[in-house]
């Protein structure tokens, strides 16, 4: 009996599951779900733009990666991967966040309210954001410059550093990840409703 696609997909979520088949199956579901959750928000919430639409599915699929082995046991998981994704978006259109480009040392994602202040506190803090900065790898830092300092889309840095799209999300995010650690941000301005700590499951 012939099966459904469904049930086709099922089986991949449940494959990341397995660390042998893991990041395979993470890179063909990223693959046949990154085009189709960008559309999914643009058609169904029509205050999000493309660049916005881009980084939420970027952020959920990266959660996906990071959470694979209890989302691999669930029921469900391709519809967990629509209502992530809807949530992603009522939460952006609540909070009023929008991605825009600017220099990275001040980008929302990686900072919080105390550079709001104008004395020599937030100089320190800057310096501080700087020299976490310099301590990225030098490919991962060319990565997170160019999606939220220059503005490129995932696709484009993928091609100008001859990367999949999903190696650059890695990237990206485990960057800006390891900036927050290092400069002891918990809940960064561009990231205020997503308070809640992400038990690791790995």
């Amino acid at each position: 009996m012939k099966r459904s696609a469904d049930d086709l997909n099922t089986d991949l979520f449940r494959k990341l599951g397995d660390p042998r088949q893991a990041e395979k199956a993470w890179g063909d579901i990223y693959t046949l779900f990154w085009k189709c959750l960008i559309d999914y928000v643009l058609e169904n919430f029509s205050d999000i733009d493309d660049q916005d639409a881009e980084e939420m599915a970027a952020e959920v699929l990266y959660w996906l990666w990071k959470k694979r082995k209890r989302v691999s046991r669930y029921e469900k998981p391709r519809y967990w991967l629509f209502v992530a994704m809807s949530n992603y978006a009522k939460d952006h259109i609540k909070t009023g966040v929008r991605w825009r480009r600017e220099p990275l040392e001040e980008h929302e994602y990686i900072t919080d309210d105390s550079l709001e202040t104008e004395d020599e506190s937030k100089q320190e803090k800057l310096q501080a954001i700087e020299d976490a900065i310099g301590r990225l790898p030098t490919e991962t830092l060319k990565a997170v410059r160019m999606r939220f300092q220059d503005g490129m889309d995932y696709q484009e840095i993928a091609t100008a550093l001859g990367k999949s799209v999903r190696t650059v999300t890695l990237q990206v995010h485990d960057g800006l990840k390891k900036i927050r650690e290092w400069l002891g941000v918990k809940n960064p301005s561009g990231m205020k409703s997503r308070k809640k700590k992400d038990r690791d499951d790995d």
